[in-house]
């Protein structure tokens, strides 16, 4: 009752893993009384030992204040066991995805979605949420007859639509395939991150909010170009401390050697940042960047920095 959202949904997924029913049990004696965001959370548990048992509950959720909790009922209730009623969000999804066939002597599938000719641009993410968010991709795979490799494949190329698989993938946790859709079609896919993909990180542990990032993030491609705000949204979408490797590619990457230059402008929670995400081992290495740079800007974290190192050192 008192813990965080996060540790309640990681104390209901593993009693999802034990006891299913009690689990569920203790997620409708408390619904009412939850946020939107602890909602959506718990309700993430329940991909752990999905079963018919859990249909009336889920149905019941069809109108729920929260849209995100809807859009995730749903998705969890056409994934239920034997499941036969009709998927609207698929259907809709399906009949905008135009299949043909490209290649004079190796004939190979090409995907193309139509877009509703109300979207436009700056609303162009919202609407893939909407439309392909209550989707899951094995499901649309099997709608188009083509495995889930096969079914990106086809949409090379295809932007509209790779951003939409990547929505998907990250929702429904497959990151191997955030990783096969950033790796091969979408390099810079840190440009199209937004807001919304906290909340999609929701139900995510350390180590797999660790692989999204660094599947999407890629600082080794980060260009000249770039600005260093990029660097703030890693840290804020990877909400612990990176990797090594992680951390040494930041460190080189060009935004940040770039604040190294005279005159550099740039945030001090930038600065601020970089310490949060530090791993221990690359401390040292981090106050020898912060040398170079301005000492009005680097004070807090240098204390943050002390602060973690005396902390650590106390517990051992």
């Amino acid at each position: 009752m008192l813990a965080t959202p996060a540790v309640k949904a990681g104390y209901i997924s593993g009693r999802r893993a034990i006891d299913p029913d009690a689990a569920r049990a203790l997620v409708e004696a408390v619904w009412k009384t939850e946020d939107a965001d602890s909602r959506f959370r718990l309700l993430g548990a329940f991909r752990e030992r999905l079963s018919e048992a859990d249909a009336p509950f889920l149905k019941s959720l069809e109108k729920d204040r929260a849209p995100r909790v809807r859009a995730l009922a749903q998705r969890l209730i056409v994934k239920l066991p034997g499941f036969e009623g009709s998927d609207p969000a698929l259907r809709e999804v399906v009949e905008r995805i135009k299949v043909s066939k490209s290649g004079l002597i190796f004939k190979k599938t090409v995907l193309t979605l139509e877009l509703p000719a109300t979207v436009r641009d700056h609303t162009k993410r919202a609407w893939l949420n909407q439309a392909f968010g209550p989707i899951g991709l094995e499901m649309l795979a099997g709608a188009l007859s083509l495995s889930v490799e096969a079914m990106i494949a086809a949409a090379e190329k295809q932007n509209d639509l790779l951003l939409a698989f990547f929505l998907m993938a990250t929702q429904d946790g497959r990151l191997d395939v955030v990783e096969m859709v950033t790796d091969g079609h979408l390099p810079d896919a840190w440009a199209l991150v937004d807001a919304t993909d906290d909340e999609a990180l929701a139900d995510y542990n350390q180590d797999m909010r660790r692989a999204w990032v660094a599947h999407v993030f890629r600082p080794d491609r980060w260009g000249s170009d770039t600005t260093p705000w990029v660097i703030r949204r890693m840290a804020m979408l990877l909400a612990a401390e990176a990797t090594e490797k992680m951390f040494a590619d930041v460190l080189r990457s060009k935004p940040w050697l770039a604040l190294r230059k005279p005159n550099a402008g740039y945030d001090a929670d930038i600065i601020d940042d970089m310490a949060a995400m530090c791993p221990p081992a690359m401390r040292p290495a981090l106050r020898t960047e912060f040398a170079a740079l301005d000492p009005a800007k680097t004070g807090n974290a240098i204390l943050f920095l002390d602060l973690m190192n005396s902390l650590e050192t106390d517990h051992v």
